[in-house]
């Protein structure tokens, strides 16, 4: 079997509610699906960070690796590797490994196994889901918008460990305070010793 193209696409995917974060405001979030064929017309699919840059990367890796047997994958990502030298030619990890990705793809569909069996087996049937905690602004639907700990608790967030200071630091601090109450069943309250810690009650 032998790799004949590869391709990328980009896709954004706009989220129900713009988060705010460090970097600004995020509207959206766009990957790259990567499309890898082979003479056997199995087709493999990988996924990675979006943008132009990715595409052009990975027409830039594309000759590199036509006519090399995606089942070994340990090879084409070594050639791939070779080119690290930044101010030159450079490919970036996420790029190599959305195409290792696709290679494992197609090898799992030659063997008609699922690539957890190609790469050791599964350990667990489910892996548990943490996220940062954003704020988010209302979005065209009128969703989002959380400005309270109890807000934030009804739209599930997982994970609270720090919030960007947005809405003056006496309130975000409250927020904090409240967050970690109700994320880590721990009480907390805002620190009569400090005003910018919380403590438990």
């Amino acid at each position: 079997m032998k790799i004949t193209d590869l391709a990328g696409t980009p896709v954004t995917v706009p989220m129900e509610a713009p988060l705010r974060w460090s970097m600004g405001v995020e509207t959206g979030t766009t990957r790259t699906i990567i499309r890898l064929a082979t003479d056997e017309g199995l087709i493999g699919i990988g996924e990675t960070y979006g943008g132009e840059g990715t595409v052009q990367a990975l027409e830039f890796a594309k000759p590199f690796i036509l006519g090399m047997d995606p089942m070994e994958v340990h090879k084409i990502v070594r050639k791939l590797q070779s080119f690290r030298i930044s101010y030159e030619s450079h490919l970036s990890s996420h790029v190599i490994g959305g195409i290792e990705m696709a290679c494992w793809d197609v090898a799992g569909k030659a063997l008609n196994r699922p690539v957890c069996s190609l790469l050791g087996g599964a350990t667990r049937t489910e892996i548990p889901f943490a996220a940062y905690l954003f704020y988010r602004y209302k979005g065209e639907r009128n969703i989002g918008g959380e400005d309270s700990a109890e807000a934030i608790d009804s739209f599930n967030m997982a994970a609270a460990a720090s919030m960007p200071v947005m809405y003056g630091i006496e309130r975000s601090i409250t927020m904090i305070c409240g967050a970690r109450s109700r994320f880590f069943l721990t009480a907390s309250t805002p620190s009569t010793a400090s005003p910018h810690t919380c403590q438990s009650t």
